[in-house]
């Protein structure tokens, strides 16, 4: 049966997520004449309907730890200390775009396409490449009618706004290309002012999508960074925003440089207009309702605890008997399982060299290994001096056995000495 408050905990958790993707999309001195040229720009409703937007966000954003399921420890894990990118198109009032999780021990790619009123989603470690889960915009936002270009283009006019005009520097060029003249307005923003409209505007307009326990952590962050021993700061981060303006005085590309909370959050995004573009978006064939990913959510937390196990599990090759594969897979299993047994005679004799036994015996101390992959060895070219092999492993620290594994690889170098295969060294 499905839990209302954690499918209520994932909804608006999630939905953070999709807001932030959404919200980046976007769908008189000479300084004060730049500052309101740009203002009457942004509040006029831009004719955008086809434009590429890309970038990324390196997070170093602590939140809060109250939840066992695996799938809010990832997101916590991306976010603590990890990179979003994003890649995508809008045309006319549909997106499509790709978003990529990376931290240190792992990556998670989520596509995502937006039609009228629907939102789909996939999830590789859930569901197929072409299968997306499919939401209504109600099911995911608690506020269906927010709009989120509007949004965007807000919050870039408060910050405009915010701004001292002495900040606008007008960067303009001559396109030979085209014939016609384009303004390139830069804009420095401090981060002062960032970190206010962040917490006036952003996430006041966000106060019925994030949930609380996180828009207060974010909310205290923000409050303690504005405090008087910071903003006395000498040196502070600064923010720059390039705007492109046509002939017209219409904003055709946009370059945002955010730097908030001393970096804990570094946003890069970039809006091009492509007037003559044939791009188009389509709705997915294969959909799955959301009530199928809360259903996985729940299954997850009522797994058993993980344990690693420790071992050797790779698919056995069908090399020929004799055959030098054969010869050179036992010689590498070998290794591996005086790794798994902590034998050190048995290690040493895998090597060429006591020298470099000593060496790769240093390299696999205090971590618990299974192994899991090892490289084909038929296309390998076994008749010169020396090749390398791979092995594949995923491992835990030895004083450390509950904590998520790392994948990563050993590569062998291996020769034949004195007509037997023996490691040179391992790295």
């Amino acid at each position: 049966m499905k839990k209302p408050s954690q499918n209520i905990l994932f909804s608006t958790f999630f939905s953070t997520f999709i807001l932030f993707v959404l919200l980046i999309s976007g769908c008189t001195s000479q300084n004060e004449a730049l500052k309101e040229q740009v203002e009457t720009s942004l509040m006029e409703k831009s004719n955008l309907s086809d434009v590429t937007l890309s970038g990324n966000a390196k997070l170093h954003l602590q939140l809060p730890s109250n939840e066992s399921n695996p799938f809010y420890t990832l997101l916590q894990t991306f976010s603590e200390n990890g990179q979003l990118s994003w890649d995508g198109i809008i045309v006319d009032d549909s997106m499509e775009i790709s978003t990529l999780f990376e931290s240190n021990q792992t990556s998670l790619n989520v596509p995502i396409i937006v039609t009228n009123d629907k939102l789909f989603f996939n999830i590789p470690l859930i569901s197929p490449e072409n299968e997306y889960f499919e939401a209504e915009k109600n099911e995911l936002l608690a506020n269906a009618d927010l709009n989120f270009e509007s949004l965007y283009m807000q919050f870039l006019l408060e910050l405009i706004n915010k701004t001292d005009a002495q900040m606008f520097k007008d960067k303009s060029i001559e396109t030979k290309e085209e014939l016609q003249e384009q303004k390139i307005i830069e804009i420095e923003i401090s981060e002062q002012d960032l970190i206010f409209v962040v917490r006036e505007f952003l996430l006041n307009e966000m106060k019925d999508i994030i949930p609380d326990d996180i828009r207060s952590n974010i909310d205290g962050a923000l409050n303690s960074y504005l405090s008087a021993e910071n903003t006395e700061a000498e040196e502070t981060q600064s923010s720059i925003i390039t705007l492109v303006m046509d002939a017209n005085g219409e904003i055709t590309d946009q370059d945002l440089t955010l730097n908030l909370l001393d970096q804990a959050i570094t946003i890069r995004h970039q809006i091009i207009n492509n007037p003559n573009s044939n791009a188009q978006i389509k709705v997915p064939e294969q959909t799955l309702p959301l009530f199928d990913f809360f259903t996985y959510l729940d299954e997850l937390e009522n797994l058993q605890e993980f344990t690693f196990e420790p071992g050797i599990f790779i698919p056995e090759s069908n090399y020929a008997d004799q055959s030098a594969e054969k010869k050179i897979l036992t010689l590498i299993n070998n290794n591996l399982e005086s790794i798994i047994e902590q034998n050190k005679d048995q290690f040493y004799s895998t090597f060429s060299s006591e020298k470099n036994a000593e060496k790769g015996w240093e390299l696999v101390q205090n971590n618990l290994y299974r192994f899991i992959q090892v490289e084909d060895l038929q296309f390998k070219n076994k008749s010169g001096k020396s090749f390398k092999v791979g092995v594949l492993y995923e491992s835990v620290k030895e004083a450390n056995t509950d904590q998520k594994p790392f994948m990563s690889g050993f590569t062998f170098t291996i020769s034949k000495v004195e007509s037997e295969w023996k490691i040179q060294n391992i790295k």
